[in-house]
């Protein structure tokens, strides 16, 4: 009967042992995913304000862009509109001098080489002013394109990168694995104790020897 009474005690001892563990082990394991609940919550809202600023950002970059291309296309625009003017100006006032040099050399009867001479230093001379006006329009054609580049300049590239999110793995103990084994180790306990308890001759009640006395201690009941 002593041992019989020994092993229920040993046995319900284990048993509140294991679902102790197991208790810790489901509080630990809740508290683990609380934790990550949290750091992926927080890194959620760290990530929104970073897309926040982004979109910011992009919304000026583009305003930027618009705002250099729209000045770029207009200088230009304008610009073509003067050369044409000007070429259809100069082409106006070219034929006009020729006709004018042309009436002077009859009026004076030149001709020959002298009058070729006088032609061809006027034609060089209206050349030499329309590849100036070509020049000119390039050139404030490149001017154009270089104040948009120096406005696209001002544009911040600078985008954040999004954090990413790495979840902690959990190495706790599971809830049945914690369970069995404060069971486990609760059962061999208690057969020991049976096995002392058998070889010490019976000489203590299973509560006093379960609850750790001294085999040589004195009673006054067997069990």
């Amino acid at each position: 009967m002593a041992i019989i009474a020994m092993g229920a005690m040993g046995l319900g001892q284990a048993l509140m042992g294991a679902n102790s563990a197991k208790a810790q082990a489901g509080a630990a394991r809740l508290q683990h995913q609380e934790q990550e609940f949290m750091r992926e919550l927080n890194n959620q809202r760290e990530n929104r304000a970073i897309a926040k600023k982004n979109a910011a950002r992009y919304m000026q970059n583009k305003k930027i862009a618009q705002a250099a291309n729209q000045v770029r296309a207009e200088e230009e625009l304008y610009n073509l509109l003067a050369f044409d003017n000007a070429t259809e100006s100069f082409g106006k006032q070219f034929q006009s001098s020729m006709d004018t040099i042309f009436s002077g050399l009859a009026n004076r009867n030149i001709r020959g080489k002298n009058a070729r001479d006088i032609l061809a230093a006027s034609t060089t001379q209206a050349e030499n002013v329309a590849t100036s006006g070509r020049v000119s329009f390039g050139n404030r054609q490149r001017n154009a394109e270089r104040r948009q580049q120096a406005t696209l300049n001002k544009r911040d590239f600078g985008y954040t990168e999004s954090i990413p999110f790495f979840p902690n793995t959990y190495y706790g103990p599971s809830e049945s694995g914690a369970f069995n084994a404060a069971l486990a180790q609760g059962v061999l306990s208690t057969a020991g104790s049976i096995m002392s308890f058998g070889a010490a001759g019976g000489n203590m009640n299973a509560g006093e020897f379960l609850g750790g006395g001294s085999l040589m201690a004195p009673t006054n009941q067997k069990i």
